[in-house]
Parts: C-alpha cells; sequence; structure tokens
C-alpha cells in the first residue's frame, strides 16, 4: 500500500514538472525590424505566438525561428511540433501587411495577359515553369511581378543583369565550371539576402534552388532515389546545400563587420 502511494506521489510529480511553464527568450520582429525582446514563461509555441501578438496589435505572424545548436544559427520550426526547453532561443517575425501581399499574389495569379508569340497568338501568357520547360531560356526572362519570387524567371533576369557569363558559358558548354557554380550561388544569395534578409524563408531557399536546376539542368545531381536533384543546392529537410551554406557565411561576415564597427575598429581588417 505504501509503494502505491509513493508511485502516486511519483506520478503526480512528474505531471506537475511537465505542466511548469518553460522560460524561453523571444526577438520580435515587426515588418522585418526589432522592435522588442522578451522572457515568455509558456507552456507551447502556440502560448509564445499568443504572447507575442498580444504585444503587438495589429500583427499576424509570418514566421517563427529556434536558435538550433547544430547549425549554429536560426532556422523556422513547425509551431504545431515544437517542443519547449528552458532557456530556448526564438525569433518571431510579424507582419502587418499579411493580408495585402496576400491579395496581391491572388490578384496576379488570375491577371494572365495575352501576348503575341513568335509563332502566332498565345490565349494566356506561360507560367515561368512552362516556359523553361518548353524552349530556351530567352523564354525565361519575363516580366518581373509586383511581388517578387525566386522563380527561374526572374533568376534568369537577375543572372542577366549581374552574372551574364554564367548563361554564356552554359549555352555554349551545357555546363558550368566550379567557378561559375559559385558565381552562380553567390548572385542568388546576394538577392535573397538583399529582399528577405539573412533569415529567408523555407519557401524562398527552395524556390532558388528549385530554379537554378530548372535553369541549368544539366546541375542535378541525385544522390538519393527519392530526391529531386536540387538538394545540394538546398536540402529543406536537413537545412544543408550550397545555399544555405552562403547564407550563413553572409551572415558571419555582417556579423564581424557590426562588430568591428561598434568597436571603432577598421571592418576592412575583415576582408584581407
Amino acid at each position: 500500500m505504501e509503494g502505491a502511494s509513493l508511485g502516486l506521489h511519483h506520478y503526480q510529480s512528474n505531471t506537475q514538472d511537465n505542466l511548469q511553464p518553460s522560460k524561453v527568450l523571444v526577438t520580435t520582429f515587426k515588418d522585418k525590424t526589432e522592435v522588442a525582446k522578451n522572457i515568455f514563461h509558456v507552456n507551447s509555441a502556440k502560448d509564445l505566438i499568443d504572447q507575442s501578438l498580444a504585444q503587438q496589435t495589429g500583427c499576424v505572424l509570418d514566421r517563427l525561428l529556434k536558435y538550433n545548436t547544430d547549425f549554429m544559427k536560426y532556422i523556422d520550426v513547425d509551431m504545431n511540433e515544437e517542443e519547449l526547453k528552458d532557456l530556448d532561443r526564438y525569433h518571431i517575425f510579424l507582419s502587418t501587411q499579411g493580408t495585402q501581399v496576400e491579395c496581391v499574389e491572388a490578384n496576379q495569379n488570375q491577371a494572365q495577359p495575352h501576348t503575341e508569340g513568335a509563332g502566332g497568338q498565345w490565349e494566356t501568357e506561360p507560367s515561368a515553369s512552362e516556359a523553361c520547360q518548353s524552349g530556351p531560356l530567352e523564354k525565361c526572362q519575363g516580366e518581373n511581378d509586383g511581388v517578387h519570387r525566386f522563380d527561374a524567371a526572374n533568376l534568369v533576369v537577375l543572372i542577366n543583369n549581374k552574372a551574364p557569363s554564367v548563361l554564356a558559358e552554359y549555352e555554349k558548354s551545357g555546363t558550368l565550371s566550379l567557378a561559375s557554380r559559385k558565381l552562380l550561388v553567390r548572385t542568388g544569395v546576394s538577392d535573397l539576402v538583399e529582399r528577405r534578409g539573412f533569415y529567408p524563408s523555407n519557401a524562398d531557399k527552395l524556390m532558388l534552388a528549385k530554379s537554378i536546376t530548372t535553369i541549368f539542368p544539366s546541375l542535378k545531381i541525385k544522390i538519393q532515389e527519392a530526391n529531386e536533384g536540387f538538394e545540394h543546392f538546398y536540402d529543406p529537410v536537413s537545412h544543408c546545400g550550397f545555399i544555405e551554406l552562403k547564407l550563413r557565411n553572409c551572415g558571419e561576415t555582417f556579423m564581424k563587420i557590426r562588430d568591428a564597427i561598434a568597436n571603432a575598429e577598421s571592418p576592412v581588417r575583415l576582408l584581407e
């Protein structure tokens, strides 16, 4: 009887421990601008988000990132599966324009302009992916839509402006040298950072990786049967790849330069 009582006490103690809120460190960004740093005591990721939204009225959740000690950077997490622990660090990105962006994208998807092609009349403008798969690279050079996306059409325009030698080399040889591949990734990531900051979403990184292999199909590498061939540029499961590595290097360089400026040192030394 005494043993049963001790067992019940142990169960109740563990249950109470599991219900104890976790103390987490949260940095909140509104429209990509840091607005607050807080310590929240919460039981779930939903509680964490609710408390952040309560402090910033008129906002919607954009992204939730958690500091990953393995990758030494903040990565996207699933709020429905996230398990909180004491002293976990989070970045919460809120937006005051989320619904406006969704409306713009919806209107653009519905508005498909009539275009006259070289062979006659098209009923509607083909999508970027259809254009890239159906003909030469020139078909990918469509107009840039209002909400920037890292699809093949926009990437071709970017490469043509920033690194035309990459397109010329591929048109001539059907592949790219190591130097050109590095230039390709650097060009894409630089534009990604310029438009999305050092913590772009998984969707943006994934679209950039897929766009690269759509424009340059010979760069596909299928390491496993289930892979599609773009994963060496960015793998959304492991958060690895050339794009992720370049983003990490850019972030580290920026932090060093910022610290050097704060300490009244010459940032030029970091580039020597």
